[in-house]
């Protein structure tokens, strides 16, 4: 992020306003910025994939035809999770547009997602005997069936999310198979330096050991308002190209985080209730440990001045909610950074905005944000919300709208705990990237294509 030079030459320079970031390294307490507010701009309203898929089209110049209605494409998914990629590919074509010939999943819990609101012939429970079988043609294990299933016929796919679980597995498959189209998936951390010297970066490692011709991209979420980038690898090149082109044409916003949100969690629903005094007193004073614990590692790391106002116990967010000890610990520390920072940055404003703290994070490592956008989602986030009037978490299935699923809002959530379903979640992928990921691949194929210019 670029910084901007002050106006007065005796001031050192500052980033706008609005746009102070979090970082985990020390600064003086007087400047701690613990709040994170966000470069895209942040429009009031809802995200509907429907519609960005429509507006993807008509800025790549995209329409559908025909060939989905006569020929469903074929699809063979691995490390396939809750069927994001069949999900976008039917939302883009239409719902009779896949014939998924099967799915690799070994978590039980995306299993039964995958199974309760996808179609996949078969469900192969691991991705080293599906490669197995491709070579010796034996059955192996079916989740769909409770049996061993043999392999469909029709293993020619016109697109295969294969078991790549490492970057020698990923080389060897295109080499050998010399796939026409290829995208590999990774976290945008790959930029980071790595090394002793720290002067290379895994990215650079990657690309180097990958075969001729791949190119990387980064992608982001929007208008998802998830922190959610990626890097994306293509092969061919123009293939990445043609995303890259329609990703930097659509609009630079985000959708407010709050047209996601349902009702907030404000009890803990696997928090059993105390049964006496006795148990009350020791969850106080287990409260009380975790607390300060919690606001010394915030002191200890400049989040908070080390003569931050503790309010008593009865004043603290915690107090109105119904959580265990060490939650409770986290949101009141988090809630004291929260006060702490905005007043610093923008007065009393913090009434009047959404704040997000990711709450299951160390408070020396945590991160907040305001303004629209929410932390990453991973499968340990419990992100927690303090909505102006009242304060919660985000439920799982929420944070699952987050990734945009809003094709269809029937989902079955069947024999699944909030806890499995956050793992799943956090396991996912954005479906706006999906989108662009997936469209230009889709034109290569003959499912999308030009749309003819009147004259």
């Amino acid at each position: 992020m670029a910084k901007k030079a002050a106006k007065s030459k005796a001031r050192p320079a500052k980033k706008p306003a609005t746009k102070k970031t979090f970082n985990s390294k020390p600064k003086r307490a007087s400047q701690a910025a613990v709040v994170q507010t966000t470069e895209e701009n942040i429009i009031d309203a809802p995200f509907d994939l429907e519609v960005y898929i429509s507006e993807v089209l008509e800025k790549a110049g995209l329409v559908r035809t025909d060939l989905a209605r006569t020929r469903p494409l074929k699809l063979v998914t691995s490390c396939s999770g809750i069927g994001t990629v069949a999900y976008v590919i039917k939302a883009i074509l239409g719902p009779n547009s896949v014939d998924e010939l099967f799915a690799v999943e070994k978590d039980v819990a995306a299993t039964r997602v995958l199974l309760a609101n996808h179609t996949p012939r078969c469900v192969f429970q691991e991705a080293a005997d599906v490669m197995k079988a491709l070579v010796d043609g034996k059955p192996i294990p079916c989740w769909k069936h409770g049996r061993c299933c043999a392999l469909p016929k029709e293993q020619e796919a016109d697109v295969s999310q294969l078991p790549h679980i490492t970057l020698e597995a990923a080389k060897a498959h295109m080499d050998h198979r010399k796939p026409p189209f290829t995208i590999l998936e990774n976290s945008a951390g790959l930029q980071s330096a790595c090394g002793a010297d720290e002067k290379s970066t895994a990215l650079e490692f990657v690309m180097r050991n990958l075969p001729a011709g791949v190119e990387c991209f980064e992608a982001n979420a929007r208008p998802l308002p998830t922190m959610r980038r990626r890097i994306l690898f293509f092969q061919p090149g123009q293939v990445g190209h043609a995303f890259a082109k329609l990703s930097a044409s659509m609009p630079a916003h985000c959708c407010h985080m709050k047209h996601f949100l349902g009702e907030l969690e404000q009890q803990d629903s696997q928090q059993a209730p105390s049964a006496d005094a006795a148990s009350d007193a020791k969850m106080q004073s287990e409260y009380a440990d975790y607390y300060a614990r919690a606001l010394q590692k915030a002191i200890d790391c400049n989040k908070l001045p080390g003569d931050v106002y503790v309010p008593s116990a009865s004043l603290r967010r915690s107090a109105k909610l119904k959580f265990g000890p060490w939650m409770s610990a986290q949101i009141d520390v988090y809630d004291l950074m929260r006060k702490s920072a905005m007043t610093r940055t923008v007065g009393d404003e913090e009434e009047h905005d959404y704040v997000i703290a990711d709450v299951s994070q160390s408070t020396n490592r945590g991160s907040m944000t305001r303004g629209g956008k929410i932390p990453t989602l991973t499968t340990a986030a419990r992100l927690f919300c303090f909505e102006p009037g009242k304060a919660g978490l985000i439920t799982a299935e929420d944070c699952f709208k987050l990734h945009g699923h809003t094709c269809n809002s029937n989902w079955s959530w069947a024999g699944l705990s909030q806890c499995d379903i956050r793992n799943v979640v956090g396991n996912g992928m954005a479906c706006s990237t999906m989108v662009l990921a997936v469209c230009p691949v889709l034109q290569k194929l003959g499912y999308l294509a030009p749309q003819c210019k009147s004259t």
